[in-house]
């Protein structure tokens, strides 16, 4: 199959998701970075990376499926900036205590 657009080719990964029954809450996954079985596994990617390692600044969009990815930014002492929903305005977190971390990288302390 030949796509003309990205939005094609979202379109078709948030039905082949919802198809096969890999989506997972936020549902539906139409519309957004869509979270999955697995990607707490798929998160950990992240940090075997040489860009991650080099990074200073990471940025990452608040959408639920980069909840990991945010708490290992944080973890690494990394800064990071992430979007609000919609993209309104950035927020750059860092410094964050670690008692803190688990809900500085929830959507609803990003909103």
């Amino acid at each position: 199959m030949k796509w003309e657009t990205k939005q094609e080719i979202r379109e078709q990964i948030w039905e082949k998701m919802t198809e096969e029954d890999i989506a997972q809450f936020p549902l539906p996954c139409y519309g957004r970075i869509p979270n999955f079985v697995g990607v707490e596994e798929a998160s950990k990617m992240i940090l075997k990376l040489p860009e991650f390692r080099k990074a200073r600044f990471i940025f990452s969009a608040p959408d639920y499926a980069l909840q990991n990815i945010r708490k290992f930014v944080l973890q690494n002492r990394k800064n990071l900036l992430v979007a609000t929903p919609h993209i309104q305005e950035f927020l750059l977190l860092k410094d964050i205590p670690t008692r803190m971390m688990r809900k500085a990288v929830t959507i609803k302390w990003i909103d």
